[in-house]
């Protein structure tokens, strides 16, 4: 552990454009960081890929025209590159991302082309995403991008792909069967040792660095000083790292790691294992016990930092034998090593230990380890936070007695006694006192006087709780801010502080600091569902209200993409659930976030059919009401025609009923009911067959005068009678009469929906009609003009509409005029109140060509179809003037989104 909290603080390592400074102020990246960000989230596009057992090609296609042989050998002329050295500046930027089109690919099976490509075996694996050949069956092509990996901000921004927006499991079976070599696309490619080390951190980040994505850096061309793997040790065997055997490095982290230490000694050449000074094995876990891996460690002769954490088969005998063949070492980290029970070994190197962490150790003698701290008189940093003992010994004696002698480590500087409980004030004043060169004290967990005060020692950085004194206001936020940044690495503190985050009484302030500390925190330990659920909390609280919108729109963005990211990864945890449905219920977020709308979407849904919880069925509905109004016709079919998602939306309506009670969940649920049937048959077919028309009519019925549950409920019906198939459940005689009896109301948006309603079944069958028990069809015709004759447009919108298809069948209804009248002033009730949005889809969907016609009908003996026909027009050829004139201004038009429905 650091002596001092990082500098650098990306907000969400998914995103890694932005960056955040102490003050809380957002600023980009570097150009280079950008650079190599986006490299390695596109490397499938940028660099080609041969297999070791080639049978089809894929090549990328920045170029067009027809896919020849003479095509093929020119692209790859053009890719082989030029003599001299590529660096990666601004102008190479902008040609690197115009040339390497990742969105567009052509595919040959040109004879005789030597390994420029993807090559695979077969296709048995592979699923629907891939084309097999006519010619060899047995073969495939795979497009380069599916070894990219786009950061989370792509992967769940906003897409009309129904489709996971994060699905990797084809290329991780691809890797797993095949191995790859990666090579530049222009080999003569050299970066400066700092850039590629950058560039390695980058492909660990996005998670796809392997054996194969390894190989890129088998080029004398690309040297290593340092190598960090943190996230992707699990995916790298000892073939992956010779690749890296001409590198001499001083710096060599391979975190995760499950390979024998002996292999890994094979990849460092004789320089490397010379000057290697620094080695950190964190979760070491080979197949083997760690009883070689002293092998490994002896060879290293000039090692001076060595970090062993977290590894599970480490044991104090073991620990003595690495530290005997160590005389450099000055640094030393063995926390949470749960088989170290002693710290007896450290004795080997007492006098030149400067650095040691024990955070998390349980020992089960009191007096060697008080007799083994007191022998490290040069230490100038010292974490014995969570430190615990056999449960006969109290452990706190142990660290009071150790404080208090004046002659321990008096160079120190740093000292971290988190969740020692038993500290006591005294001791603590005591060795601040005898110790002056302390720069930093953590004492998270550490219950002091209330009355204790720092403001004696103005150079130290005390890292607290809210359980000192003075802990209020910005002060409080100032303190776990600091301790966020500080133990964000370490899973066990960052979760005690997650928990005082969410204890804290509510901030009056925003706290970008410490919300992208959370961030990455969260990002960091994806694989621990406490972390997650409690990052959860925490974002939740420091995003409610008016402090999520005060947040750079940057910074809550990735707060959206991170709470979706864990409802993914843990659909399962119920508490975490409702946490994110919480921060994702509010109209800040769903309005004015870009994100994966239909995944959010879903997810509710599934939350909603998953729990039978109250709190959990309200933030569903609600964030299902807005969606599914901004979803496209595919996505909205995809998401209601689940029977059990129906199910489970009716049951809530259903028990609204038998409880006549009219809440904000019925009306949520009616909400995106409606949205949900919209321009979606096979939607409404399901609704149907769940017994949710004679549900609904008896909603009606239940609740006779509230105008927001009729308004939704015909809203919804107006739906059902857009399918011409579904038209005859319809044709009932219970359903007629109470069709008649809305169209008569005196609310204008409970009789509009009724009223077409009527307009579509008058347009249903003649059939369908005489089938029916004395339908009055006649009746219903006259009523219906009646009711549309005698409205005075609203002011307000009372509808929003995706597309107007369902309005083409009226309009050509020429043997109805009620049913033309209904339709003309629905489009003028809208396209008057919002003319920028709708004239253009009036334009595309070319209903102007109808309105000309019922304009210039000289036959008609409707003249109301005339005027509405004539006003419409006025509006889109004012739409159409204005438009030009921005044009010529070449101001360009705005992006016009739809409002989700009332």
């Amino acid at each position: 552990m650091a002596s001092t909290v990082p500098t650098e603080r990306a907000i969400w390592p998914g995103n890694a454009k932005w960056e955040i400074d102490d003050a809380g102020k957002l600023s980009t990246c570097s150009l280079k960081k950008l650079a190599l960000s986006f490299i390695a989230e596109n490397i499938g596009s940028v660099c080609n890929i041969i297999c070791e057992d080639p049978r089809t090609i894929c090549y990328a296609e920045p170029f067009t025209g027809a896919y020849s042989v003479d095509n093929v050998h020119k692209h790859k002329e053009d890719c082989s590159g030029g003599a001299g050295k590529s660096t990666c500046d601004k102008e190479d930027l902008k040609v690197f991302s115009r040339t390497s089109s990742h969105s567009s690919f052509s595919e040959s099976t040109v004879g005789n082309v030597s390994n420029d490509g993807i090559k695979v075996n077969g296709t048995s694996m592979l699923g629907e995403d891939y084309i097999t050949r006519s010619q060899t069956q047995d073969q495939c092509l795979v497009p380069y991008t599916i070894f990219n990996v786009p950061n989370y901000g792509k992967v769940y921004d906003k897409s009309n792909s129904t489709k996971p927006p994060s699905e990797n499991c084809k290329r991780v079976d691809l890797l797993e069967r095949d191995f790859f070599h990666f090579q530049w696309r222009q080999p003569d490619v050299y970066l400066s040792p700092h850039t590629v080390a950058m560039l390695l951190e980058e492909l660990d980040r996005c998670g796809i660095l392997n054996d194969s994505v390894l190989s890129l850096f088998h080029t004398p061309r690309m040297q290593l000083y340092e190598v960090r793997i943190h996230r992707c040790g699990a995916h790298i065997s000892a073939r992956g790292l010779k690749f890296l055997v001409h590198n001499k490095l001083r710096r060599l982290e391979l975190h995760g790691m499950e390979i024998h230490s002996r292999l890994v000694s094979n990849c460092l050449n004789p320089w490397t294992k010379a000057n290697l000074t620094a080695l950190s094995l964190v979760s070491y876990s080979p197949s083997n016990r760690l009883s070689n891996i002293y092998k490994l460690i002896h060879k290293l002769p000039n090692l001076q930092e060595l970090d062993l954490s977290y590894n599970r088969h480490l044991d104090p005998e073991t620990l003595e034998i690495l530290l005997m063949k160590l005389p450099n070492l000055y640094k030393l980290n063995i926390s949470h090593c749960i088989q170290v029970n002693t710290i007896e070994p450290l004795r080997v190197v007492s006098e030149q230990l400067l650095h040691l962490s024990l955070a998390g150790v349980m020992i089960n003698n009191t007096a060697i380890t008080i007799s083994v701290l007191k022998t490290l008189t040069r230490l100038r940093f010292l974490d014995v936070s969570t430190v615990a003992t056999t449960h006969d010994v109290r452990h706190e004696e142990c660290i009071n007695e150790v404080l208090i002698n004046p002659r321990f480590a008096p160079d120190l500087e740093y000292i971290d006694v988190s969740n020692q409980l038993e500290v006591s004030e005294q001791v603590l004043l005591d060795f601040l006192s005898s110790h002056p060169r302390v720069k930093c004290v953590a004492l998270v967990n550490v219950p002091l006087c209330a009355d204790f005060s720092t403001c004696r020692w103005p150079h130290i950085k005390f890292l607290r709780d809210v359980g000192g004194g003075g802990s209020t206001g910005g002060d409080l936020w100032e303190r776990l801010t600091e301790c966020m940044e500080h133990y964000r690495r370490w899973p066990h503190l960052a979760c005690q502080v997650l928990t005082l985050v969410n204890a804290a009484p509510a901030s009056s302030s925003p706290q970008p600091r410490l919300v992208a500390s959370i961030l990455q925190c969260m990002e960091d330990f994806q694989n621990i569902p406490n972390i997650q659920t409690s990052g959860s909390a925490c974002l939740y609280s420091l995003t409610v209200g008016q402090l999520g919108p005060a947040l750079h729109p940057s910074l809550l963005r990735s707060v959206v993409h991170a709470t979706i990211h864990a409802m993914t990864l843990y659909y399962n945890n119920h508490q975490l659930q409702k946490h994110a449905l919480l921060l994702l219920c509010c109209d800040s977020v769903l309005h004015h976030v870009s994100f994966n709308q239909y995944w959010v979407a879903m997810m509710a849904l599934r939350a909603l059919h998953s729990y039978g919880d109250d709190s959990v069925d309200l933030m569903a509905v609600g964030i299902c009401s807005i969606l599914a109004a901004k979803l496209t016709n595919e996505q909205t079919a995809h998401l209601g025609s689940n029977p059990a998602y129906m199910s489970k939306l009716l049951a809530l309506v259903r028990g609204r009923v038998d409880d006549e009670n009219a809440d904000i969940t019925l009306q949520f649920t009616l909400s995106a009911l409606w949205n949900l049937t919209d321009e979606s048959p096979v939607t409404c077919k399901i609704f149907l067959l769940q017994d949710g028309l004679q549900l609904f009519i008896n909603l009606l019925l239940t609740f006779p005068h509230n105008t927001a549950v009729e308004t939704k409920v015909l809203g919804l019906f107006n739906n059902v009678a857009e399918v011409p198939e579904l038209r005859p459940d319809l044709l009932k005689p219970p359903f007629i009469a109470m069709l008649r009896r809305q169209l008569q109301s005196e609310h204008i948006a409970v009789s509009y929906f009724a009223a077409g309603i009527s307009a579509h079944l008058v347009c249903a069958e003649q059939s369908a009609w005489q089938a029916g028990d004395d339908l009055p069809y006649s009746e219903v015709l006259s009523e219906l003009g009646d009711a549309v004759l005698g409205w005075e447009s609203p002011i307000e919108e009372m509808v929003a509409y995706k597309s107007f298809q369902p309005f083409l069948p009226l309009l050509h209804a020429t043997e109805s005029p009620y049913v033309q009248l209904w339709a003309l002033w629905a489009l003028h009730h809208v396209t008057s109140n919002n003319s920028k949005y709708y004239c253009p889809m009036l334009i595309r969907e070319g209903i102007p060509k109808l309105l000309q016609n019922l304009r210039d009908d000289v036959s008609s003996t409707a003249p109301f179809l005339t005027d509405l026909s004539a006003k419409l027009l006025t509006l889109v050829d004012s739409y159409d003037k204005s438009d030009s004139k921005n044009q010529a201004a070449d101001c360009g038009g705005p992006a016009y989104v739809p409002r989700p429905k009332k």
